[in-house]
């Protein structure tokens, strides 16, 4: 066989196993399953605390979309969210915040020890604005040495105008993997139409 042909194989083959070891790794990812407790949300049904919960469902679509969570008021204060994952409990060495509108404002993040009972951080940073669109915001540690079911997201919201909006929180015993496109976290389309759990279209806020 011709050795430029054996060459553009080898790199193919290199090409799809790498993409198994992503799509393995996605599948560890935890979704969140109830609100804990927030600070504010805009409303009890759009852009509530609960639309943060379970997969992206707005992601990879950026903008004042009502399937993400916000806060009640705009450049008004410091906010915060706490969700659980109680499905299957396991220790957590990474952390994905999908953020579809103004990203940057979260600057603290942290899980909760079963064991003292106290909350731990993970991350911390000054919030600063991180572009006009969508983003999976990462972040990796070191593994906990506890299962994890409580996580805590602190934000600045003054530090990045507008509205900020997170459409869901994934975690991993697993490091999430920098993803750059949006094929694993597309919504799905059967028969050229849009199947979604919630609709999509914003509203004008108060």
């Amino acid at each position: 066989m011709n050795s430029r042909i054996l060459v553009v194989l080898s790199v193919l083959m290199f090409a799809v196993g790498c993409g198994d070891d992503s799509s393995d790794q996605s599948r560890n990812i935890r979704w969140a399953d109830i609100v804990i407790a927030y600070s504010t949300q805009y409303d009890s049904v759009e852009w509530a605390a609960y639309q943060a919960l379970g997969a992206p469902d707005t992601y990879p679509n950026y903008g004042d979309i009502e399937t993400a969570w916000t806060s009640e008021y705009q450049d008004l204060q410091r906010e915060f969210l706490e969700l659980g994952y109680y499905d299957n409990p396991e220790p957590v060495r990474s952390i994905a915040i999908f953020e579809t509108y103004n990203p940057g404002f979260v600057d603290t993040v942290y899980v909760k020890n079963p064991l003292t009972s106290l909350w731990e951080v993970v991350y911390q940073d000054s919030a600063k604005d991180a572009g006009d669109s969508s983003r999976i915001f990462i972040i990796n540690f070191p593994i906990s040495s506890f299962k994890v079911s409580e996580i805590r997201l602190a934000m600045d919201m003054v530090a990045v105008p507008g509205w900020n909006e997170i459409d869901a929180v994934g975690i991993s015993s697993d490091i999430i993997p920098p993803y750059t496109d949006t094929t694993f976290w597309a919504p799905i389309l059967k028969n050229n139409e849009l199947i979604l759990d919630k609709p999509m279209i914003g509203r004008k806020k108060k």
